[in-house]
Parts: structure tokens; sequence; C-alpha cells
């Protein structure tokens, strides 16, 4: 503070307030390993997906299979006949319409059928009839396949396939290559064609029915998010939502740059040691992935002694990320949680502008996290580590990070801008690059930088960092719910 004796502040005047610094370098790291990571599917070469071994391996259907609604019934059709001796023209009848609708593919499908049931000439016949619209080189070559077995069945009912030909078949039409044989199917062959499509039924009914739950969780977060919304709306107009972020005094501009190196060593070492990962490191299980990914987390969080090491105080760096005793309060707990569910109309918005972009982009990748399908074929082990990955470590770390070292150096290098503008600058970047490094493309940044911007808003209302953690550990474990729900094997 200036005394009188200085021309340029005089004793009845504040000082303007000091510049603050950007520093540029984090920065530049910053934006390098965002870099990276958008780029990653370039840079680290293709990995088997995890196989997780307590899977049975008769499966209904390949996820990755053709014709797989057509399969299901054919396989029925198929197991009927033989075991109930019912006319092969029926089958046929049944069959055509929905393999038809496929076409070469099915129609190859539907010839293979007709060989081993109503005889070799229909089969030519359906055969010379999809020969000039199938261009693709591999349908092209199945065809050829198929048709030189189609002709040495006319003159062999038992004309034998190689195993060769029958994966080029399979690669294009799925299921379908197994029927032709060299020996007529076992009735044993049939029970199991029937039980299978009859279980995989089962599995929808269920499939239905968790829909259904889904759908009703869904419907009753929107109602009360509703409701929350309305209250919290009614309570911002009357300026009762928060003074603000908490100021803890004129040297926080020097703790700025600080809080920015930590943020940039954070991120340069969490995804150097995720790349390291996954480039060398295949694990065996998916409990192995994720407990990799949990060991990555917790080992990321010594990005923390960096503050201490350029000679900053605990107490300071705490009170500085929302974490002071003070804030270390269970009332914001709730606090984030009824934030979240006012949220959920908005989030209904974005999802909806996001389904239309998936609609007006094809090409672009769809927003996706495999690990939802993933536990949803996993054992209790895999569910609970996935759990606690996603809605315990991941909310702890990435709300210190984000809404803790980056988003406070971002309002206190843009507060001259004032406290509403310094604000949504802040969450705008710091929301973006939030969505960013969560590599869900370009359609996801709708859905996630809305998430992250409700985190700002309650780092900012609540001047906790504990409210914005609840929030986001709310988030991911009801997403986790809902697609773990929905998936379906």
């Amino acid at each position: 503070m200036s005394d009188d004796s200085d021309p340029d502040y005089p004793w009845d005047e504040t000082p303007p307030p000091a510049q603050p610094r950007i520093p540029l370098i984090p920065w530049v790291v910053v934006l390098l390993v965002v870099a990276l990571i958008l780029n990653r599917n370039y840079l680290l070469p293709a990995r088997a997906p995890v196989v997780n071994p307590v899977a049975g391996a008769n499966q209904v259907l390949d996820n990755n299979e053709p014709l797989m609604a057509e399969t299901v019934a054919a396989k029925l059709l198929w197991g009927v006949q033989i075991l109930s001796r019912v006319p092969p023209s029926d089958v046929i009848k049944q069959l055509e319409p929905a393999l038809k609708n496929q076409g070469p593919r099915g129609a190859i499908a539907l010839a293979i059928v007709e060989a081993s049931t109503v005889g070799s000439p229909a089969a030519l016949k359906r055969l010379e009839e999809i020969s000039k619209s199938a261009t693709d080189a591999g349908l092209k070559s199945t065809m050829d396949i198929v048709e030189d077995w189609v002709r040495r069945r006319a003159k062999d009912p038992l004309a034998p396939i190689t195993d060769e030909a029958r994966k080029t078949i399979k690669s294009q039409i799925g299921w379908f290559a197994t029927i032709p044989g060299n020996a007529p199917p076992s009735p044993e062959d049939a029970e199991f064609w029937v039980r299978e499509p009859l279980s995989y039924f089962g599995k929808l009914v269920s499939f239905a029915m968790r829909i259904g739950l889904a759908s009703l969780i869904v419907i009753a977060l929107i109602a009360s998010g509703l409701v929350a919304l309305i209250f919290l709306w009614i309570r911002g107009s009357r300026g009762a939502l928060g003074p603000g972020l908490n100021d803890p005094g004129e040297d926080s501009l020097g703790a700025s740059p600080i809080f920015m190196e930590t943020f940039a060593l954070w991120i340069a070492v969490f995804f150097s040691l995720n790349f390291a990962v996954s480039y060398w490191v295949v694990p065996t299980s998916l409990a192995n992935s994720l407990i990799v990914s949990i060991l990555v987390q917790i080992t990321s969080l010594g990005a923390l002694a960096w503050p201490l090491a350029r000679g900053m105080s605990l107490t300071k760096m705490r009170e500085m990320l929302g974490l002071s005793p003070s804030d270390l309060s269970l009332k914001e707990i709730p606090a984030g949680i009824f934030g979240t569910l006012a949220f959920w109309p908005v989030m209904l918005v974005l999802l909806c502008l996001t389904a239309g972009l998936i609609q007006s982009f094809p090409d672009a990748p769809t927003p996706e996290h495999p690990l939802p399908m993933q536990l949803a074929k996993g054992s209790r082990l895999d569910w609970w580590l996935g759990v606690f990955a996603a809605v315990v470590m991941a909310p702890i770390v990435e709300e210190i990070f984000f809404r803790g070292f980056l988003f406070r150096h971002l309002r206190e290098s843009s507060r001259l801008a004032g406290v509403r503008p310094s604000f949504w600058i802040s969450a705008l970047i710091s929301s973006i690059l939030f969505a960013a490094v969560h590599q869900q493309g370009i359609l996801g940044l709708p859905a996630l930088g809305g998430l992250a911007t409700l985190f700002c808003l309650l780092r900012e209302t609540r001047n906790s960092l504990v409210a914005s953690i609840a929030a986001h550990a709310m988030g991911n474990g009801t997403t986790l719910l809902l697609l773990s729900l929905i998936e379906f094997n």
C-alpha cells in the first residue's frame, strides 16, 4: 500500500489492481498434451479388447456378426424344421421376407438355406438373380464359393466344403456359414439351435425390462430436476446462491501461476502414465485393467507436492482449492447432489442436441464409453472396481485439478473482467479442456462441457470443492447405472 508521499497513489484513492501474470510455458504444455490426447488413436497401436474369462463360450450371437436378427430366426426355424419335419418350403417362406431386406448378403444366406432344404436348382436361380447387384469383392468371392458348393451339392448331397471357404462365408453372412456341412445336422444340433434363440428371446425380455427401469429412473430424475431448477432459479433471482469465489487475499495473484504449473504437471504426468500403460501393459482381465487405472489416478496426485515445493503453504493451497477445514462440510454433499438434480433437465436438452449432431454428422465418431459395456459383462469384482474408479477416484482427482487448480488460475487471471465475465470465461475454457481430455469426440462436447460448467457453478457458489466432487460422483454414478442397465450381451 502506498503512502501520501507517492504522487501516483494519493492516500484517499485505491491503487489500481495488479495485472495477473499468465504463465505461458505451462499453457503450452497443457495444449500440447491435449493435442496428443485428441490424436491418441493415431499415436498408439490398436490393442485387442480385454476378454473376460468368466464369460461363457456359447454366446447366442457375436456382437459383430452380420444378419443378427435374421440369424436368431433362422436358428430357431432350422432347428424346428429338423426336429418336427416342418416342410422346408415353409421355412423358406418365413425366412425370405427378412433376408431379402438385407440385400446380397441376405440373398446368399437364403440360397444356402434353400440348397440345404428344397434343393440346389432354387438356390442357383437365386444366386444368378443377385450376381449383378453384388459389387463388393468380398461378396463376389463368397458368392463364387457358395455357387461352387451348391453345384457340387446337386450331384452329391454330402459335398464337403473347406474350412477356409467356410471362414470366407462367415465373414460375410455369419452363422449361415455353418449350414454347409459334410453330413446332415443331428437332432442334438437341432435341439441346440432351438434352445439358443429361445435363450436369446429370454434375454431380450430381460433387456426390455431393464430399459423400462432405466426410463423410469430418467423420468424421475428429470421431474425432480425441474423442481430443483425452479427452486434454484427463485433463490438465484433473490441473490441467495453465494457471493462468488472466496478471495484469500492479494497474494493469490502470485499463487495463480503456481496453480497453472501444478495443473500442467498433473495433466502431463497423468496422461503420460496412461499412454505408457496403453502401450506397454496388456491387462489379462478387466479387473487388472481397472486396478492399473486406479493406481495411475493415485500416482497423479503426487502433483499436489508442486505448490509446496514452490514455497506455498499447505494452508494457503487448501484455502484456494476450496478444501480448507471450513470447506470440508458434509452439508456440501447434499448441495452437490441437489445441483446435479437441477441440471438433469438441461442435460436432457444437451443429449437431444448430441443426438441431432450424430444424425447430422454420421461419419463423426459417436460419443461412447466402453466401461459400462465391459462392466455389464464382467464379474462382481469388475463392477466394484469400476464403481470405485469412476465414482470415487475420478471425481476427487479431476475436481482437484480442473475445478481446483485450473479454474482458480483462470478466475484469478481474468479477475479484471469482473466477477460474472470472469466466471464464464473460466468456466468455458476449463470445460472445453475437460471435454477434450475425455476423448468423446466433438459430438460429446455439449454434454461433457455442460457437466463441467455445472461443476464450475458449484465451485463458484459454494466456495468449496466438496460440492463439485459430490456432483461429479453423482453424475458418473447415475450415468454408469443407466448405461449398465441398458447394455446387453
